[in-house]
């Protein structure tokens, strides 16, 4: 795939076409499917294998090709479409303002909860309107929970990393192990402690599993040596 994205000769565009391609940040380019960005503006990517433009989802989009602006224009298979790459795309309603927004599973759409891949698209600087040229920059804590025993967690759907703190207790209190892990919700989903100490009587070592799937983590405690842990995870995203 090329940096560079095609200029298309298509049908001649009317009017209204020709004025929005005015701004450098738009080009005119070719539907692969009927798209409707001039009602709402449309999260699109660029397909190699025709060279025509469809609407991105979240959940396959890291096995086609990357996503590259909005369609702002109406369009069907084969006939011109106008897509913003950068800049202030305008159009939208009800946008939260300061949040990011990301490619949800929905094709077409933009939420601001990560999608199975993570793409977001910009920031909305009031209820209308995003600038695609905002992304964030690292991570960002968003917030944490505690539990103990065994009980699972649940993470905030936006949330991209996990780091948890752990405390373990083996067999009748004779050995704890501190500790901590890290998780991502794609990649590293589960981690494991292990902790140096083994339970009364020589049972098996301390241990204790986490699994991110979704909002939850799934906590696994091992039951032949460890018989409580304290545990607390700080979300990022």
């Amino acid at each position: 795939m090329t940096d560079t994205y095609p200029f298309v000769k298509t049908d001649l565009l009317t009017a209204d076409e020709s004025n929005l391609l005015a701004e450098s940040n738009r080009i005119q380019m070719t539907a692969g499917d009927t798209i409707n960005g001039a009602t709402l503006p449309v999260p699109c990517y660029f397909n190699d294998a025709d060279n025509e433009i469809y609407a991105a989802d979240a959940d396959d989009i890291a096995t086609t090709d990357p996503y590259i602006g909005f369609a702002i224009t109406n369009s069907t298979d084969g006939n011109s479409i106008i897509v913003q790459t950068g800049g202030v795309v305008s159009g939208f309603s009800g946008l939260t303002e300061g949040a990011y927004y990301y490619i949800q599973g929905t094709a077409g759409t933009i939420g601001t909860a990560v999608g199975t891949v993570e793409k977001c698209v910009g920031v909305a600087i009031s209820e209308t309107e995003i600038n695609m040229d905002l992304k964030p920059d690292g991570m960002e804590y968003i917030s944490s929970a505690s539990d103990s025993g065994g009980n699972n967690l649940t993470a905030p759907a936006e949330a991209r990393f996990a780091i948890i703190y752990i405390d373990l207790v083996s067999g009748a209190s004779v050995y704890a192990d501190r500790g901590d892990v890290i998780l991502s919700k794609v990649g590293k989903t589960t981690s494991r402690f292990t902790g140096t100490g083994d339970g009364a009587g020589g049972g098996p070592k301390n241990d204790i599993q986490f699994s991110w799937a979704g909002t939850t983590i799934t906590v696994t405690l091992n039951a032949g040596g460890t018989d409580s842990a304290d545990y607390t995870a700080y979300f990022y995203r």
